[in-house]
């Protein structure tokens, strides 16, 4: 396992989830209840249970959690997922204050940062997405910086589709910027 799995397995067990292995193709991918969908990478997997979806990289340099909650448990959600990050990782800041956007039209509130895993540079997002108001997204990423280059179109791609379902509207999403 690497260095960010361990990271993102911690995650994941914070959100109480058990996956279940999608198929990776170039295809639109919808979450089981978030009220959301997005085009998902050539060669990237994914995982669904219950109210939880994950998308991966194959060399796991990027992870995503798309998570539905009540609305209720939202910042219970939020606060758990960043006690899981701030024990995991070390010299963890945040790049700015949160802001408030839309991705095509599903209004949501962004932050990023970065920190390091056992001395491994990362990038991390947080982010809640309001698609349906009975059960907002709760979306984490984590990415190997050295990685970065490697996977931003393919990320920025994904993020600009998200959409909700049927919608055709796509564009990319102004969010906070990596880096001080």
């Amino acid at each position: 396992m690497t260095r960010l799995s361990t990271l993102f397995a911690c995650l994941l067990a914070t959100a109480l989830l058990v996956g279940v292995a999608g198929v990776a193709a170039a295809e639109t991918v919808k979450h089981p209840t978030g009220n959301i969908e997005f085009d998902m990478p050539d060669d990237w997997d994914f995982q669904v249970e219950d109210d939880a979806l994950v998308v991966a990289t194959k060399d796991e340099g990027v992870f995503l959690l798309f998570w539905a909650v009540q609305p209720e448990a939202v910042e219970d959600g939020v606060n758990a997922l960043l006690g899981k990050l701030t024990e995991v990782a070390t010299d963890v800041e945040v790049n700015g204050d949160p802001q408030e956007t839309e991705v095509n039209g599903i209004p949501t509130l962004a932050v990023v940062g970065t920190g390091k895993v056992e001395g491994t540079a990362i990038i991390w997002t947080g982010a809640i997405l309001v698609a349906d108001e009975a059960k907002p997204l709760i979306l984490a990423a984590v990415a190997d910086a050295s990685k970065w280059n490697t996977y931003e179109s393919a990320l920025t791609s994904l993020i600009s589709s998200i959409r909700k379902p049927g919608s055709t509207e796509k564009g990319i999403p102004k969010l906070p910027k990596i880096g001080k």
